[in-house]
Order: C-alpha cells, then structure tokens, then sequence
C-alpha cells in the first residue's frame, strides 16, 4: 500500500474573518463653532436716552457716531440711533420756535415798583391776599397794619404773599430784588381798569428774621388817596 500523504489544510471559507476590528472611517468632520451674538451699540442707546431726557444738541452728536459705529462694527442699534436723532431734532426745533415765540411776545411786567414801605417784615403776619388796609406807613409794623373792610374807605391792599424757600440767608440786595421782581410781577394781572398807576410796596425778610420768618407781603396802594373796592375778589 502506497503511504497517503495527508491531504491539504481546507482554505478557509470566504465568510471568515481572521482578525478582528473595524475598517477605517477616516476623519470624523467637526461641528463649525456658533458665531459671537451681535451686540448692540452702547453709543446708539446713550443717544435714545439723551434725547429723551432733553438734551437735544448733546443727543444728536451722540446718535451720529452712533450710527458710524453700527455701520463699521456691524453692531446693532442703528434704529435706537434714529430714533434719539429725531427726537433730538424735534426737540431743539421746538425750543428754537418757543425761544422765537416768547421774543416776539410784548413784556408785560409793569413799571419799576417804587417802595414806599420796603420794610423789613416783623416775625409773623396775619396778612393774606385781599386784605384792605386803611393806611400804610413805614413806622407802622407789618402785623399792626390797620385792617378795615374793602368796602369801607382805605388806600392799600394785600394781593400776593409768597414765602422763600429754606436755606441760608442771601444777602439784603438779593432779597430785595427778588422781592421787587416777584411783587411786579404779580400785579400784572390786576393793572388795569384804573389800577394801572397804583404804587407797588411790599414786605421782605430781614437777616434776624430768616429762621423763623421768610414772607413777603405785597400791597398795591392808591397813590389818589382813600379809595373802596377790592383788587381781586
């Protein structure tokens, strides 16, 4: 008998995998990174603010560069910027017209006062506007004036008493200024059916009496003479 060699291994069938391990995939893309949020411009929401506040000219040059600035960095906010422009635009053209306004108005303050009785005023007084008085005299203080009725004879009358505000004292000049102006112009509304020629007297603090009294008084008086009736009711 003739020795067999052993026959050839089987080759291993195709379906057989002889390592283990998973193909190549390659480079797994990345996911691209979110842009930055787009800011808005400080600039264009300081100039809304601005000229909401009032400042017209200050809000305009603040809503320009705003607008520069939104246009080069790509920021938003350029409607905050227009917005605070118009409204700074109409603002300053409102206050051209009233400035224009109020020139052309005739002045109605009247004539410079001439006090007759610029005495210091004495630690109260009773006095209120309406009050008649039958005679006004420098030696006479400010709460003994001699009240009487309107309707009886008299040659003075309280038509506006006004009270300044706390703080320190002002100084006399400043007082009397003040006091003046105030007094003339409160009787503008009363100068008129033959009251236009009445003198203008008044009342005012003094230094001692700042702590505890800041009233002025102001009385128009009939430079005429005795005279009955009421200025104001």
């Amino acid at each position: 008998m003739h020795d067999q060699s052993p026959s050839p291994a089987t080759p291993a069938s195709a379906d057989v995998i002889p390592f283990g391990g998973h193909g190549y995939q390659g480079p797994v893309p990345m996911q691209p990174d979110a842009p930055p949020p787009v800011k808005t411009n400080s600039l264009a929401v300081g100039s809304l603010v601005l000229a909401l506040l009032g400042s017209g000219p200050i809000s305009a040059v603040v809503a320009l560069f705003a607008l520069r600035q939104v246009r080069d960095r790509g920021e938003k906010g350029r409607g905050l910027a227009i917005a605070g422009l118009a409204i700074s635009c109409c603002t300053v053209v409102l206050g051209l017209i009233a400035g224009v306004i109020a020139a052309l108005l005739p002045s109605t303050d009247p004539a410079p006062a001439t006090p007759a009785f610029a005495a210091a005023a004495a630690d109260g007084t009773s006095l209120a506007p309406g009050d008649c008085i039958r005679e006004l005299t420098e030696s006479t203080r400010v709460d003994e004036l001699p009240k009487v009725p309107c309707t009886q004879p008299h040659t003075a009358e309280v038509y506006t008493v006004f009270t300044f505000p706390r703080g320190d004292y002002p100084g006399d000049a400043e007082i009397e200024a003040e006091t003046e102006k105030r007094c003339m112009r409160s009787f503008t509304p009363f100068a008129k059916d033959g009251n236009e020629n009445m003198d203008i007297n008044y009342t005012y603090p003094s230094r001692s009496s700042w702590v505890i009294n800041r009233t002025v008084t102001c009385i128009a008086t009939d430079p005429d003479g005795l005279r009955t009736g009421s200025l104001i009711n």
